[in-house]
């Protein structure tokens, strides 16, 4: 893990917001690595990137469909050199 790795991750919240705020699972899903965790506010989840999208999908067509993303704060913490642990609020 390196202050570049760090980087890299934080270049990637702006598109997971726009991703978000066009309501685009398949775009949203794709920023995540193929074999992320995704974990929202609720504890709920998904496992892998298409897992991701099948559980953003039905929510962007109906509670999220006019929500409006942004992000305040990213927290990152490195598990390992090669796991990162992202939060975003």
């Amino acid at each position: 893990m390196t202050s570049n790795d760090e980087r890299g991750i934080r270049r990637l919240v702006p598109d997971l917001v726009v991703a978000w705020n066009a309501h685009d699972a398949h775009a949203f899903a794709e920023i995540f690595a193929e074999d992320a965790d995704f974990t929202n506010v609720l504890g709920m989840g998904a496992h892998g990137r298409r897992a991701i999208e099948e559980f953003h999908a039905p929510m962007f067509a109906g509670i999220f469909k006019n929500s409006h993303l942004t992000s305040e704060d990213v927290k990152i913490r490195f598990l390992s050199p090669d796991i990162a642990s992202v939060d975003v609020r």
